[in-house]
């Protein structure tokens, strides 16, 4: 009895469980995917403009320009941060682009963590997008 017992486990080790694999994207795949991002970016920014000239019509010009800074800050700040630590891992364009961010162990990021790095992203943006140029040199290519 207790051999079969053994017998039966020892098949198991014979399954092989496949092991999911994280795969780095390249630079040209990323820069595909920012496109499509400001793509999207400027699509929603032209419409929540095109919403707000209604108040230059009754004459709240400081106003209309006021909500239109504060809104598109918003927009542009909480973007990446909002969708990369969604159900989908995404923003727009990796979604359509078949990506997604990860953090360090394979899973979904925090909003914290991907406000983190948006704002290393804007960092790089600002110092020459060093960071950008980085991708092409290092061996995990982040």
């Amino acid at each position: 009895m207790r051999n079969e017992l053994l017998d039966d486990l020892s098949s198991l080790d014979a399954l092989e469980i496949p092991i999911p694999t994280q795969i780095s994207v390249g630079f040209w795949q990323l820069f595909g995917a920012t496109f499509l991002d400001l793509f999207f970016l400027s699509i929603i920014l032209n419409f929540s403009a095109a919403l707000l000239d209604g108040l230059y019509l009754i004459g709240l010009f400081h106003w209309a320009e006021t909500i239109r800074m504060v809104l598109g800050s918003l927009v542009l700040f909480l973007y990446y941060p909002i969708f990369e630590s969604s159900k989908y891992q995404a923003s727009i364009g990796k979604k359509i682009l078949s990506m997604k961010v990860v953090n360090e162990v394979g899973g979904r990021l925090t909003f914290g963590q991907a406000l983190g790095r948006f704002l290393a992203k804007w960092i790089s943006f600002v110092l020459a997008f060093i960071g950008f140029i980085m991708i092409a040199f290092t061996d995990k290519e982040q």
